[in-house]
């Protein structure tokens, strides 16, 4: 569509990622929360003013954000997922495959708008700069990862619910580093400090922390440096698939299989395949149920399977 102009409706984090990216002209990060109608005291005024032709509303789980907002501001044409109703406010209609990995779902919403058959990969995109690189490095450096083997491991995750414990993500790796030399370098947000260097300090292995030090761009060409990213369904897992590292994470139970489950060939989901909206007690007794050790195999298998 060489005659649109796309902007992109996104958080202050998110738009970081975005910055660079040749398909969006323009990141507006003027959203406070999860939800699109969450803007910032100036937001509304200032989107009204922009004067919209096309809202995608690109919500596949709630929907109506999404579209209230769109009708709000009075933008005439609305493509939205019709399989939650409100199809009175959504002008064109887009129909889901259900189950689908979720960024299955928008490339629908593209595939449709575009009349190109939806099955591209999804493997995502992140633009990386000079600077980002040299931040990386300096950060690699500082951490005395030189020559080494790096294993990114990432324990922490805002998902309320299904988020497995942070012992994972050590006691796995310790049979990891039992067969093969390698440094492990407990990744999250500023917040996560305690809890990564608490980690560390139980720990049997080598490890490093890295908490919140670098933007996220940055912090993606650092994963880039690193043999493996083993993660919680989070963050640092699509970040690992976007700069083609091998990934091992840990699906969030509570939530659709296919919908949160793998959707590239760089990773590899280490749930129970047979476990899916799980409750507190059924995951509980998931926790109970699958060993460290065992754990720890399937993740040096998808290290030695990318050599």
């Amino acid at each position: 569509m060489p005659d649109c102009e796309w902007h992109y409706l996104t958080a202050p984090a998110a738009a970081e990622v975005l910055r660079g990216s040749p398909d969006i002209d323009r990141t507006i990060p003027i959203l406070s929360g999860d939800e699109s109608w969450d803007l910032n005291s100036a937001g509304f005024e200032m989107l009204r003013n922009e004067r919209y032709d096309v809202a995608l509303c690109t919500n596949s789980i709630r929907n109506h954000p999404d579209l209230l907002l769109a009708v709000a501001l009075g933008i005439p044409n609305r493509v939205a997922y019709s399989h939650k109703g409100l199809s009175g406010l959504i002008t064109l209609p887009v129909g889901l495959k259900y189950p689908s990995p979720f960024p299955a779902y928008f490339r629908e919403m593209v595939g449709m708008l575009t009349s190109y058959p939806a099955d591209w990969p999804l493997t995502p995109r992140i633009s990386i700069a000079d600077e980002d690189e040299r931040l990386a490095q300096e950060c690699w450096a500082r951490l005395q990862l030189e020559g080494k083997r790096a294993i990114a491991s990432c324990p922490t995750t805002r998902q309320p619910d299904g988020g497995w414990p942070h012992r994972f993500f050590t006691e796995a790796l310790e049979t990891v580093c039992a067969d093969m030399s390698c440094v492990v370098v407990l990744c999250g947000a500023v917040s996560d400090e305690p809890v990564l260097r608490d980690l560390a300090a139980r720990s049997s292995i080598e490890c490093r922390t890295l908490a919140g030090a670098l933007p996220l761009r940055a912090f993606a060409a650092f994963l880039r440096r690193c043999s493996l990213v083993f993660a919680q369904d989070s963050a640092p897992r699509h970040l690992g698939n976007a700069v083609g590292v091998p990934v091992a994470f840990l699906r969030n139970l509570a939530v659709s299989r296919v919908e949160s489950g793998s959707y590239c060939d760089s990773e590899r989901d280490l749930a129970p395949p047979d476990v899916q909206f799980a409750n507190g007690p059924q995951r509980q007794a998931v926790y109970r149920s699958v060993s460290s050790q065992s754990l720890g195999s399937a993740v040096a298998r998808t290290l030695g399977s990318r050599g």
